[in-house]
């Protein structure tokens, strides 16, 4: 569940407008296979203007992909 502060929208567009400037050169630094990432459907029931919920999704922390270690924890695959 993400509920929605004061001033977040302009922030969000900010932040969207520097990953459209950064996401060629973070594409080329990183091989397909650290690519995938999957957003989970809100759900709408539960949803409103200044609430999103979505489904749980099991998987890699983002913070775990930057971490071998951590990567190869969560992975079960040696980061050797």
């Amino acid at each position: 569940m993400k509920v929605l502060r004061p001033g977040i929208a302009d922030q969000v567009r900010q932040d969207l407008n520097l990953l459209e400037t950064l996401i060629r050169p973070l594409g080329a630094a990183f091989p397909p296979s650290r690519r995938g990432c999957h957003v989970p459907a809100p759900v709408s029931a539960l949803c409103h203007e200044r609430v999103l919920v979505s489904a749980w999704v099991d998987g890699t922390p983002v913070g775990a992909l930057t971490d071998p270690a951590a990567a190869a924890a969560a992975t079960g695959v040696s980061s050797r």
